[in-house]
């Protein structure tokens, strides 16, 4: 079985050949994410169950599975797994809507719990995200309220619209920069999909 950084990568590779096929602003507007039709994401995850499933070494694909060790749960969007059923790789999708600071509250800081609750070695994690690295005058930034329940994911970032219209991909890189704990990223890898090339994200 290939080491996480190779399988990253040859996700990353296959990734931005499969999305050339898909329409216009597929992953650089909300256009495809919006009721009715919300495409995006189902489109995109049945492409990266393909690409996982093509990986050298695996053997079968489990989609939205639900994982837990010692209190520490995850349920990612495709898991692809060896001989015997062993863990390969995860991968999570995240498409325009969600490509915010759910990367890391609701991804990677719950991986690390789970990856260091195992005795054995963890599978590696790959988070595929959707952000254009240019001005992009129709983002949106959602999930910002106060609720019942407490601050939406966003919350902290009310009310910079403007800002996250200037790069979407710059800001958000530069608020994962302040809440992310290097030491907890171990086995992630972060790919972003701009308009239509793949490309890893450097922290």
């Amino acid at each position: 079985m290939a080491k996480g950084k190779e399988i990253a990568d040859e996700i990353a590779r296959r990734l931005g050949e499969e999305i050339r096929a898909l329409p216009d602003r597929f992953h650089s507007s909300f256009d495809y994410v919006d009721t009715g039709n919300n495409k995006c994401h189902s489109s995109t995850l049945w492409i990266l169950a393909k690409i996982v499933a093509g990986l050298d070494g695996v053997e079968h694909v489990g989609i939205d599975v639900p994982l837990g060790r010692k209190g520490a749960k995850i349920k990612p969007d495709v898991v692809g797994y060896g001989p015997g059923w062993s863990h390969a790789v995860y991968v999570d999708f995240e498409s325009p809507n969600s490509s915010d600071t759910r990367v890391w509250r609701k991804d990677c800081e719950p991986y690390a719990a789970y990856r260091d609750a195992n005795t054995d070695t963890c599978a590696p994690y790959v988070v595929v995200t959707s952000l254009p690295d240019r001005e992009t005058l129709g983002w949106q930034l959602r999930w910002t309220n106060m609720t019942s329940k407490g601050p939406q994911y966003n919350h902290e970032c009310r009310g910079m619209e403007d800002q996250v219209r200037r790069n979407p991909f710059r800001f958000w890189l530069g608020r994962w920069r302040e809440i992310v704990s290097p030491e907890k990223m171990t086995g992630v890898t972060i790919l972003n999909i701009d308009d239509t090339t793949v490309k890893r994200v450097k922290l």
